[in-house]
């Protein structure tokens, strides 16, 4: 490979190990949060909604048609009423309608459940607490990501 390859190389990689490195950073917030979310004080809550729903993931000119859970339940802290929709810390999607219809089944309008509160912000919560599978899965697929684009950059320097 010559310099004017290797410079290629070097800058693609270290360009798409940053890139990936932010969304990775990202996810590792979505794990810590969901991590956290474990100790969360519960308090009372009712479901006012409970679909599933198709949404669109746009991936630069592309977008694909996924399903999510559109799960909504009113709750009280401190007196003031909040309403949210985050049954896990992160969104689950899925390309099959049967994955999410099994998280969303359990939560009937008009139930009652416990909604597990951020106590920093109250306005944040959940319906579901810890890290799921897919976060995991999702944060270690940018590491390898940006692994790959930190080994372009060394192949770059390398000069191989």
């Amino acid at each position: 490979m010559g310099v004017g390859e290797g410079i290629v190389f070097f800058v693609v990689g270290l360009g798409y190990a940053l890139i990936t490195g932010v969304v990775a950073w990202r996810a590792f917030g979505t794990v810590r949060v969901a991590r956290a979310s474990v100790d969360w004080p519960s308090v009372d809550g009712v479901i006012v909604q409970a679909d599933v729903v198709h949404d669109f993931v746009r991936s630069g000119r592309y977008q694909r048609r996924v399903w999510v859970p559109s799960v909504r339940y009113e709750y009280q802290v401190d007196g003031e009423r909040f309403v949210h929709d985050a049954v896990e810390v992160s969104r689950p999607e899925h390309r099959e309608v049967a994955p999410i219809d099994a998280i969303v089944r359990p939560f009937r309008v008009g139930a009652r459940v416990a909604v597990y509160v951020d106590p920093d912000r109250p306005q944040r919560a959940t319906l579901v607490t810890g890290v799921q599978g897919r976060d995991r899965r999702r944060l270690a697929g940018w590491l390898l990501h940006v692994g790959l684009g930190l080994a372009l950059a060394g192949l770059g320097v390398l000069g191989v």
